[in-house]
């Protein structure tokens, strides 16, 4: 099941900012960016301003872009000609200047009843345990969650949610606790200076990672 959703930038100079909206009939940035949302499924694009630079922020829902919940080691091709489309429609040539700023990892379990998750949830809270510094509890009826600057390790109720907001619940996602691991930009920065992992979606994207961090899931709330 590996990933959820990720998010990267890629650095733009100015002068490319005009070329892009030649590209597109002179459109408000924000009207390209709404037509490529409409193009690809799932994704959020947004130009960020800093003091002296441009960049293209991307959120990417990969169930929602891939239309499938099984995210596997083999859909890693389908990921990276969506990052292809993304580069080509900003007229981008260097894509190794994408850059990995968060990657979400989930597992999603069949428990069953309503009463069952409830349980389970409650018990969760119980016997959570404060491992790799996470202290921050983030707790709703249907989640439980500890986080810090670094990653998030949450557990929730897929089925309730969609229930809470109205939506309709898709079959994948009936009686489903999700177990997210959220990985943020600081913990990304650290694994590359500290461990030479490149910041990309092909180096997070596998098994060996995805079962790693999972662990933590298992050390922070079934340790007992």
């Amino acid at each position: 099941m590996l990933i959820h959703t990720y998010e990267f930038i890629i650095p733009v100079k100015e002068e490319n900012l005009t070329e892009i909206t030649l590209l597109h009939a002179l459109k408000p940035f924000k009207i390209i960016t709404k037509d490529l949302e409409r193009l690809i499924p799932g994704i959020k694009v947004k130009l960020i301003k800093t003091a002296d630079s441009y960049f293209i922020s991307v959120h990417l829902d990969a169930i929602k872009a891939l239309h499938s919940y099984k995210i596997m080691p083999d859909s890693l091709e389908s990921l990276l000609a969506i990052h292809d489309s993304i580069c080509s429609y900003f007229l981008i040539n260097n894509e190794d200047s994408i850059n990995l700023t968060r990657i979400d990892y989930r597992l999603d379990v069949e428990v069953g009843s309503k009463e069952n998750r409830e349980l389970i949830l409650k018990l969760f809270k119980k016997t959570r345990s404060q491992h790799y510094h996470l202290k921050k509890e983030r707790d709703y009826s249907t989640t439980v969650s500890l986080e810090n600057k670094n990653m998030e390790v949450k557990v929730y109720d897929k089925e309730q949610e969609r229930i809470d907001k109205g939506n309709p619940i898709p079959e994948e996602e009936e009686g489903i606790l999700r177990f997210e691991v959220a990985l943020r930009n600081r913990h990304l920065k650290y694994n590359k200076k500290k461990k030479g992992m490149r910041k990309d979606i092909s180096t997070y994207h596998t098994t060996e990672l995805f079962l790693a961090y999972m662990m933590k899931v298992k050390l922070v709330y079934l340790k007992s």
